[in-house]
């Protein structure tokens, strides 16, 4: 009667990160048992999502910031062999510290990502948006005068609205960053 639970505990052990995969093959009656097997099913099944996705944001983000370091790195490195003038070097700064913003936004939404993970993103709550405005507009305010264009904000009231935190943060940002980039010198 219990040879089913030493299959599952056999199979437990031997599954780990690298085999999540593997299913529990035993064939039992839908009873206590035939219930924990296809428990243990359905867990490893979740495991293995969860272990894909995770290898799949690793994989996203390193690309996403190897990008802007590679650029980075090959502007300076030019520019040090080179001699140029003090404009030549103030545009590698300009284009560096541009490259350095992208790298910051990028960090940035990894960062909400991971918050939203931890705080059951899409919960709602009270949020100053005000403060997350403030935040924001600091964040963007340099890549405006990088582009020739005055950033102000002039009113910015208390306001305490219900919503999920990380997704306003992100909508403002987002709106911020379309309009500087949209909008000519």
């Amino acid at each position: 009667a219990l040879k089913p639970v030493d299959e599952i505990t056999r199979m437990a052990r031997r599954i780990g990160a690298e085999n999540l995969n593997e299913r529990l093959s035993i064939h039992v009656p839908h009873d206590e048992i035939g219930r924990l097997a296809a428990t243990f099913n359905e867990m490893t099944a979740r495991l293995d999502a969860s272990f894909k996705k995770i290898k799949q944001f690793t994989a996203d983000a390193s690309h996403e910031l190897k990008t802007p370091l590679t650029e980075l790195k090959g502007e300076i490195e030019v520019s040090l062999r080179a001699e140029q003038s003090v404009n030549g070097m103030k545009d590698v700064l300009v284009s560096s510290l541009e490259e350095i913003d992208r790298m910051s936004y990028i960090v940035q939404n990894l960062l909400d990502l991971a918050r939203a993970d931890v705080e059951k993103t899409g919960a709602k709550k009270q949020v100053r948006l005000d403060l997350v405005v403030g935040e924001r507009f600091e964040q963007v305010k340099r890549m405006a005068i990088e582009k020739g264009l005055t950033l102000n904000l002039e009113e910015n009231m208390a306001l305490t609205v219900l919503a999920d935190e990380i997704r306003v943060g992100q909508l403002v940002f987002n709106l911020l960053d379309n309009a500087i980039k949209y909008t000519p010198a």
